[in-house]
């Protein structure tokens, strides 16, 4: 099974957009994605956090991921591995919740808010949503409808700093759909900003693994193209893992590793602190 698995400020006449924040005026953080993304919620695809995970640490943002019981007092990643853009209540598999929709995350975010589960301050709150590489199959206009629709959801619940990231194109079993979205994305964000009134950024996001795997031997990684080892769990065979996952790019096939995701987290989080 193939997994994957996300400021300017505007005038109106009648509006005006928050201001936008620095990273260390952040008190809590909210993700929505796939298995690039996921802490747990469904599966973690690697060997070890993610790359929000990883910002969220350099945030001193306490992390965890949506189905943790104790969750709702904390920052919290709603990502799941294997989600598309859109509705989907989730598929079993090998015992794990997998491809739960990102609708479905963020709708869920929204039911804990309006039950009073989540309170969260709206102008120290940032939500981060990355997406889409499992939309291969989903035409572009339903894609960017199901982002829209996820933006406008976290608006209704008090939502004003959101980030929509750009995806990741060097990756091969999901070039096609990066490809695709991202330039959607970007024309969305500054329509989105305007319509709405909220402080919304793209985000580099899939850059930094671009970067990372078309120049790995200036991270110390010697492997960008076989991965370290092999996931039981999603069926994969069976065979020990490399000795040094630090030097491969990716840990499972397509999923890069916890080395790749810190230092893609640090250049997230050097990123946020230079949107003001």
């Amino acid at each position: 099974m193939r997994l994957v698995l996300g400021f300017l400020v505007v005038l109106c006449a009648v509006v005006v957009a928050p201001r936008a924040m620095a990273s260390a005026e952040f008190n809590r953080l909210y993700v929505f994605g796939d298995s690039y993304s996921d802490m747990g919620a469904g599966y973690l695809a690697g060997n070890g956090p993610t790359s929000v995970a990883y910002m969220a640490q350099r945030m001193n943002l306490p992390f965890t991921h949506s189905k943790d019981k104790n969750a709702n007092s904390e920052s919290i990643d709603f990502a799941v591995a294997g989600a598309d853009t859109g509705l989907n209540p989730g598929v079993k598999t090998n015992g794990l919740m997998l491809e739960v929709g990102m609708i479905n995350q963020v709708q869920d975010f929204a039911a804990r808010v309006r039950d009073k589960s989540i309170t969260f301050d709206p102008d120290k709150t940032l939500f981060f949503i990355a997406g889409g590489l499992n939309d291969d199959k989903t035409p572009l206009d339903v894609s960017v409808a199901h982002i829209t629709r996820q933006i406008e959801i976290l608006k209704s619940v008090g939502a004003r700093h959101i980030v929509l990231a750009r995806l990741p194109t060097q990756m091969s079993d999901f070039s096609d759909a990066a490809k695709r979205l991202n330039p959607a994305y970007e024309k969305l964000v500054p329509a989105l900003r305007q319509k709405l009134g909220i402080d919304l950024r793209f985000s580099q996001w899939g850059s930094y693994f671009d970067e990372i795997v078309s120049h790995p031997e200036a991270y110390g990684i010697v492997n960008a193209k076989d991965p370290c080892a092999f996931s039981e769990p999603l069926g994969e065979k069976k065979a020990p893992p490399c000795s040094d996952p630090r030097k491969y790019f990716y840990y499972y096939s397509s999923h890069p590793s916890s080395w790749v995701n810190k230092l893609v987290g640090d250049k997230l989080y050097e990123e946020l602190a230079v949107q003001r």
